[in-house]
This record gives C-alpha cells, structure tokens and sequence, in this order.
C-alpha cells in the first residue's frame, strides 16, 4: 500500500475569531440545514482552524497505526466474501467507519463524566454506556490527583489564527494553573499507557497558550502552568493514567513551525492583527 492510509474524516473544525466553533454551517438553500464547514467556507468567512484539525499536517503514529488496524480488522471479518470487488471494498469501509463512529460516540461519554466529576456535578441525563467499573477509578485517580477545576470544555481563538476547545483548566496547591486533555485508548495489561509526543504536549501547549490569550494574562510566569495527558482505558474500565510535559517551549514551537506548513499547504493564513 505504499503507506496509504484510510482517511476516516477528511472535514476539519473551524472557530469564529470569538472563539465559538463554527464546525457547521447553514446551507444556502435551505438556512434549517447544516452542512460541515469547508475550507472554502473558512476562507470567505476568515474562520480559524482547530488546534486537531493542524496537528492532521502531520501524521500520528499512534493514530495511523489504530485506523490501519480498524481496516484490517474489517477487511478480515469480510475475507470470505465474494462481492465484486468494488462492492466489497465499499462494505470493508462502511464497517471501519463504523467502528470508529462508535469509539468517537464512547469517548464524548466519558469526557462528559469526567467532566461531571472533576466538577462534583451530576452525571449526564441520557442513557450511557460506559462500565461501571470505570466510576470507581475515575473518581480514585482525581482525588489523588490535588487539583481543583476552574473551567471545561472552554472554547478559545487565538490571533495567530487558529482556535480550539480546552478540557481542563484548573490550579493545584501552589495555585499553579494546570492544563489538561483526556484521550480514550485501548491499553494493553501492564504496558504502559500510550502517551505519544508527537501530538499530545503540542496540542497542549497550543491549547494553553490560546486560552491564556483569551483571559488576557500576561505571558510571563513565575511557575509555568502544568500540562497534563491523561488516557482513560476502553478495554480495562477503571484504569485512568496521567502524564505531565514539562519542555512547554519547545511544544509551542513545534506547533508554530507545523502551523507554518498548514497554511502553506492550505494557501490560507486567518492571523489577524489586534
């Protein structure tokens, strides 16, 4: 295959200048429908591209190699069949993109429980389907963690003219602001969590500097803000870990230099001058 890989989502997410997310558009010709934003819709309205949506200027190992596997997996469950094979490879795909449709309806379940317990709020009012077993844990992991939340789910645009949505922002017991992002990953027995550097921190330290932006500090800190991962198990309910990155400069750089290739990949640069 070359290196060829399987594009599960070829769309992108975009943000107002305000910082309100403007994933969705109305349709011309019928403004009670929403169509997914383009790049060409992007540029006549000037909107700002996702911090994720960037990061895709580089490819994840780490997510690369999970979307090969949903295509493998497909492509075995089907190996005995005997469509054409245009109408084969078409049911392969439709499988895939299933499964991934289903982690990504799994992983904003528990981002909103999380959410509901970093904040001691009441769990979602709709039906879920996450494993008891994961309440337990969750709830273990943050109270020997030692932060307290100020904010979820915060949404934010930046002038260098990208935007995003900020899961965590709080402060621990030396009142030093903490920054944090869930992902939901499959973990495999005593191994170790996945915590990949060559996504994670960098979309941390853009997140972090787009909504230190939004609040107006200043730039210069006595302590650095922390930044933390933190994997949630899908296969071993319960099982939450957490990694901090400490080489925040060297994040924020890398972020810029790849932002730099987006937008001349892209022929489009939304900085605007304040």
């Amino acid at each position: 295959m070359g290196g060829c890989v399987m594009s599960f989502d070829d769309s992108g997410h975009w943000y107002w200048r305000s910082g309100d997310s403007a994933h969705e558009l109305p349709l011309k010709s019928d403004p009670s429908r929403m169509k997914k934003t383009t790049l060409a819709d992007a540029k006549k309205l000037g909107l700002c591209p996702s911090v994720t949506t960037i990061l895709k200027a580089k490819s994840s190992h780490a997510l690369e190699a999970w979307r090969q596997r949903m295509v493998i997996e497909a492509c075995y469950n089907n190996k005995e069949s005997n469509l054409p094979l245009d109408q084969w490879s078409g049911m392969v795909k439709e499988e895939a993109f299933e499964i991934v449709g289903r982690s990504a309806d799994e992983g904003t379940q528990y981002h909103l429980v999380v959410e509901s317990v970093v904040n001691n709020a009441e769990l979602p009012d709709y039906e879920l389907s996450i494993p008891a077993e994961f309440f337990g844990g969750c709830w273990e992991w943050w109270g020997g963690l030692g932060i307290t939340c100020s904010e979820t789910e915060v949404g934010f645009a930046h002038p260098l003219g990208y935007g995003g949505r900020m899961d965590f922002v709080g402060y621990d017991a030396d009142d030093r602001d903490v920054f944090i992002d869930w992902k939901t990953q499959n973990t495999a027995g005593k191994k170790s969590a996945g915590f990949y550097r060559d996504s994670q921190p960098v979309q941390l330290a853009a997140y972090m500097e787009g909504y230190r932006h939004k609040i107006a500090q200043d730039m210069l800190f006595l302590h650095l803000p922390r930044m933390i991962s933190v994997v949630i198990s899908r296969d071993e309910p319960g099982r939450v870990e957490h990694k901090e990155w400490e080489d925040h400069g060297a994040y924020w750089q890398a972020f810029k230099d790849l932002f730099g290739w987006w937008k001349y990949d892209k022929q489009y640069d939304p900085s605007w001058e304040e």
